[in-house]
């Protein structure tokens, strides 16, 4: 969306925190890991306003909520949905 960044997820490690935002919404919560299984709960965030925002929130949301198994490959996480097809493909950034 206009004047926006683009949508991250921000893994917490260890705590199994997350952070999540898109569309000018938040989103956060826990993730539980067990081998290649993923959860992510908690997920309740306000719903940005303008439709763009609302959209890519949405998205962002769903994902996470279908969110079953992943795998990383060099830089790359993968998310798949509970029939194993792929869902998501996020590339690592560093923060400063």
């Amino acid at each position: 969306a206009a004047n926006e960044g683009e949508p991250h997820l921000i893994l917490r490690g260890d705590d199994g925190g997350y952070v999540a935002i898109a569309g000018g919404g938040e989103l956060k919560g826990e993730y539980v890991v067990a081998g290649n299984e993923i959860r992510f709960q908690g997920l309740t965030a306000p719903i940005p306003r303008p439709q763009e925002s609302r959209e890519q929130h949405a998205t962002l949301l769903t994902v996470l909520m279908s969110a079953r198994a992943w795998k990383i490959q060099g830089q790359v996480l993968e998310l798949f949905d509970v029939s194993g097809k792929p869902i998501a493909v996020l590339d690592a950034v560093y923060l400063r």
